[in-house]
């Protein structure tokens, strides 16, 4: 990640919150806009934009615009300066973020009260504790495509 880049949009977002100019619910309308729709001041591949000229990582761009329009109005207007100074700030990997938070997001679903199920979100944990090892990554994908299979025939079984 290019950090000055960030800081160039950080500020940007900075003086958008103070004009007013940060909405939810449309990219850009000329007044203004969402997260990346403000900044890029586009109603058309905004996020697409915004990681070109300021050089994020895909992941990171299209969930922190999910995460803008999923919270109430007053915390979104911060999030996008917090996320961005949080990046500035961050001296790590940032795929690894992303596992952890898979991570994070599968654990609050445990326990579901069916074992199989259970078994199949650990074993996708597993993937993300371990995201370049194969085996991990095999037993993952096996165990949701199994459990596709079981409600797939559930389901028709019950139909």
């Amino acid at each position: 990640m290019n950090k000055t880049k960030l800081k160039q949009l950080s500020e940007i977002m900075i003086q958008h919150r103070e004009a007013d100019k940060l909405v939810q619910g449309h990219w850009w309308n000329g007044e203004n806009g969402c997260f990346y729709g403000c900044a890029t001041h586009s109603d058309e591949s905004a996020i697409e934009s915004a990681i070109e000229e300021f050089e994020l990582p895909e992941w990171v761009a299209y969930w922190s615009e999910q995460v803008f329009e999923g919270l109430k109005k007053d915390e979104s207007l911060d999030w996008p300066v917090q996320m961005l100074d949080a990046l500035i700030a961050f001296n790590g990997d940032i795929e690894q973020v992303k596992h952890k938070l898979a991570i994070k997001r599968l654990t609050n679903l445990l326990p579901t009260g069916k074992s199989d199920v259970d078994d199949a979100i650990n074993q996708v944990i597993e993937y993300h504790t371990e995201p370049n090892k194969r085996s991990a990554r095999a037993a993952a994908r096996s165990a949701a495509w199994r459990n596709e299979r079981d409600w797939f025939l559930e389901i028709l079984k019950n139909d």
